[in-house]
């Protein structure tokens, strides 16, 4: 990542000994349509070939951090993506998902044209059959309002809602209004 220019987006994914599912999730964020992103790749000291397959992309926008040892819970490993993240917009990957070729420039463009007040917004995800490329399930979560409040545990949001929020270091509230744009 060039130092002289801060990215507008942060991508964060955590993995671990999932190389082979990987290399989806990153050709697919490599394929977005908003190019303005650095992408963050932690990896909890995994053995296999992650490391390879991630240097295989050889592109100037990944930032990859092998740990050392594993830092379970994974709620550690995204806290630390998050704090090396440089962009003013933070976003999460999986590393078995893949986003669509415009997920990030339709919800950059959307929570840009919002009031200050809304701080995320977020879509839809479909489950699909690896073997058969059938669709097997439709995810529609419907938070709304402030979802960091504590009737809604942030592992809900993360882990299945495919989000995009202002910064948290660089956004001080904690509060937000979420929005879905699907």
């Amino acid at each position: 990542m060039n130092s002289s220019k801060k990215p507008e987006v942060s991508i964060i994914t955590v993995t671990k000994n999932r190389a082979d599912l990987l290399k989806r999730a990153i050709k697919s964020v490599l394929s977005q349509s908003f190019t303005d992103f650095e992408y963050i790749i932690i990896d909890g000291a995994s053995t296999d070939h992650t490391a390879q397959v991630v240097e295989s992309f050889n592109d100037r926008r990944i930032v990859y951090k092998k740990l050392e040892e594993d830092m379970s819970p994974v709620t550690l490993c995204v806290d630390y993506g998050v704090n090396l993240s440089k962009g003013n917009y933070l976003t999460f990957l999986d590393d078995d998902d893949e986003y669509l070729p415009q997920k990030i420039e339709k919800q950059y463009n959307l929570l840009k044209t919002l009031p200050e007040e809304y701080g995320c917004v977020y879509c839809w995800m479909d489950y699909y059959d690896t073997r058969t490329g059938k669709m097997i399930k439709e995810h529609h979560p419907s938070v709304r309002g402030n979802i960091f409040s504590e009737s809604i545990p942030i592992n809900y949001i993360y882990t299945c809602c495919i989000y995009f929020c202002q910064n948290a270091k660089l956004w001080p509230r904690r509060d937000c209004i979420c929005i879905n744009f699907m």
